[in-house]
């Protein structure tokens, strides 16, 4: 981007300077300027609304792009995200879709099996795109049927945040790096004060596909098999996870319980928590408060040994019904590469090792140290449970295991529930 700043800085400099030895010659310049620009190939954009300050950085990578782009001229569109993925349908139907859309991974597989978006696997293939330097396993996230349907946006996932003036107070130290959900439990119960609303642990969100799952995999169990179509929650070794969790709550009782801050503002911001089970995204907000505060590593199963953390991606996808792929392929290069990548350094975790081992990424995110929650996620992530009709098994995982956060029902009848209503859902697929 710097080289890109101080080449548009020379131009103007260099065009100011003709004005006012050449100014016939400038102006043929500025015509043939205007005359480049217009040979460019219009490209549309097309982004969920995330915050003003997300969208205002997308649109400089955007303008930084353009700047030194010859075919492409790119442009963003911010919409709601509530309805979001339907009106993208509806468009793609009706042929008037953006050329490039954001995209979440569980519309992969229902946009990529009938045609919807572009198989880029051959693009890189055919320009010798280097993936080397990728970190990020793309084929998770945005894999189908051997072809790949997304260009990386950033990695978004779960981070623990230690709020070192409570450990202090209570002369804990931080944690170690082999530390166990033992240590961790432990730390808690002497970090807590009920009485105050202090607690020792908040793990937010809660259900599957969040942070919950860490603990299900920590223990030696999964949501789903390997083959995705089976839900595996009534295991023991998936409870055995989940009733860790409930005992927090309602046992010992080091974490609110499911309810209790419902409306209210992340009790980690109001200096209430110790350690906070998080994601990523909530760093921006945390830097907002005068919380002294670090990252830890996620801690192991003292039995099985697992350290488990959950990673999921965004990615930029073309739409089958581009007016030049050509040109929406150049943009995507650019989205989903390093350039696009150390453009948004600020507001995600790249993806690439040549960008989050930078000076530049990690001096954003000083005094803490960045790479503490991006080496978890090299070493221990594990995705989203991701499928195309994940969006309604999902939710039907959320509303069974309901009762169980909040001692209404066993954690082996709510699992129960769970699995038999996803299994359910799975014997009506058609894909």
């Amino acid at each position: 981007m710097t080289t890109v700043g101080n080449s548009r800085r020379m131009s103007r400099r260099a065009v100011a300077l003709g004005a006012a030895a050449v100014p016939f010659a400038a102006s043929a310049a500025i015509g043939l300027a205007s005359a480049s620009a217009q040979d460019k190939q219009d490209v549309r954009i097309a982004s969920y609304t995330v915050n003003d300050t997300w969208n205002a950085t997308v649109e400089e990578m955007i303008a930084a792009f353009n700047a030194q782009s010859t075919l492409a001229n790119a442009s963003i569109e911010f919409r709601p995200g509530d309805q979001y993925w339907d009106k993208l349908q509806t468009e793609y139907a009706g042929g008037q879709a953006p050329d490039i859309t954001l995209v979440n991974s569980e519309w992969i597989g229902a946009g990529a099996s009938r045609g919807m978006f572009v198989d880029l696997k051959p693009l890189y293939e055919r320009d010798q795109v280097d993936q080397s330097d990728l970190w990020f396993d793309m084929t998770t996230d945005w894999g189908w049927e051997g072809g790949q349907y997304g260009a990386l946006l950033y990695v978004a996932g779960q981070a623990l945040y230690v709020n070192k003036d409570l450990l202090d107070a209570a002369g804990e130290p931080m944690p170690a790096v082999d530390w166990t959900w033992d240590d961790l439990l432990e730390s808690a119960k002497r970090l807590t004060n009920e009485a105050e609303g202090q607690y020792g642990i908040y793990i937010g969100p809660l259900p599957p596909p969040h942070w919950s799952c860490a603990f299900v995999q920590g223990a030696g169990g999964a949501v789903l098999n390997d083959a995705r179509d089976e839900c595996t929650l009534n295991t023991a070794e998936a409870r055995a996870g989940l009733q860790w969790i409930v005992d927090l709550m309602l046992a010992h009782k080091v974490m609110p319980t499911v309810g209790a801050t419902e409306g209210q503002e992340n009790p980690f911001l109001a200096n209430k928590i110790a350690y906070f089970f998080g994601g990523t995204w909530e760093e921006s907000a945390i830097r907002t408060t005068e919380i002294n505060w670090d990252f830890a590593h996620m801690p192991a199963h003292p039995t099985t040994g697992i350290t488990s953390v959950q990673l999921g991606s965004n990615a930029w996808s073309m739409l089958s019904t581009t007016g030049d792929e050509d040109a929406t392929w150049e943009v995507l290069k650019y989205l989903g590469g390093p350039d696009g990548a150390q453009a948004l350094v600020s507001l995600g975790v790249p993806g690439f090792n040549s960008v989050v081992e930078s000076a530049e990424y990690q001096e954003l995110h000083r005094p803490q140290d960045i790479l503490v929650p991006v080496s978890d996620f090299r070493e221990f992530g594990h995705d989203y449970y991701t499928t195309p009709d994940a969006a309604e098994w999902l939710t039907a995982v959320v509303n069974e295991l309901g009762p169980m956060w909040t001692g209404e029902d066993t954690v082996e009848n709510s699992t129960q529930r769970a699995v038999d209503r996803v299994n359910e859902i799975f014997s009506m697929r058609t894909f």
